[in-house]
């Protein structure tokens, strides 16, 4: 698919430099600036046409998967419409499987896999509940290591969509999303099960 418009990628090399640029072109409060400029990088929602890269932090990364990441929540926005709330399991899942093409990211993407299965493998099981990886609010206040390990999980039950419906049915439920359709009704519409269902089987 085509981004609507070019996206703006903003690279800061510094800590100073991005708290500085998340204030002037983003629009932060200074609390939220400092917040933004320790990540790797982040979408900006309200725009929905710009990321920001925070180099000061990725530059040591064994793989710089950021902007590509930061740019699959670009289009998952632009397909399911800018004021649509998407679950953020199905959003980060995506986002990381998109990460795990990075040339040399094979390791990782068994590291997601199999750290996801060695989970469920526990007794009990230590696996989230889906439906608490909903809120894309809780999700961004988690700290490690569940902050981590979310991700892995996430890509994994986005996998396990796309393996019932393939990419297509993905892009399918976010369209239905664009048109009103609730995230429920959307994923039962395209795959023939409810997200409860999907979830307990998960």
């Amino acid at each position: 698919r085509s981004f609507a418009a070019r996206p703006s990628i903003y690279v800061f090399g510094t800590l100073q430099n991005a708290v500085t640029c998340n204030q002037s072109i983003f629009k932060m409060t200074a609390v939220k600036a400092a917040e933004f400029a320790a990540v790797g990088g982040f979408f900006d929602t309200k725009s929905s046409a710009a990321v920001a890269v925070n180099w000061h932090v990725i530059k040591v990364s064994s793989l710089i998967t950021t902007t590509r990441h930061e740019l699959t929540h670009m289009m998952i926005q632009q397909i399911a419409g800018k004021f649509t709330e998407i679950p953020a399991w199905i959003n980060e899942g995506n986002a990381r499987l998109v990460d795990t093409t990075v040339p040399g990211a094979g390791w990782w993407a068994n590291t997601n896999r199999y750290v996801t299965i060695s989970a469920a493998a526990a007794a009990p099981s230590e696996l989230l509940p889906l439906t608490e990886l909903v809120s894309q609010e809780q999700w961004n206040a988690r700290i490690p290591p569940v902050e981590t390990f979310q991700y892995y999980e996430a890509s994994r039950a986005a996998q396990f969509v796309r393996d019932d419906v393939g990419v297509a049915g993905t892009i399918r439920i976010f369209e239905l999303l664009s048109q009103g359709q609730s995230f429920d009704a959307a994923f039962q519409t395209v795959t023939g099960k409810s997200f409860a269902a999907f979830a307990a089987a998960f």
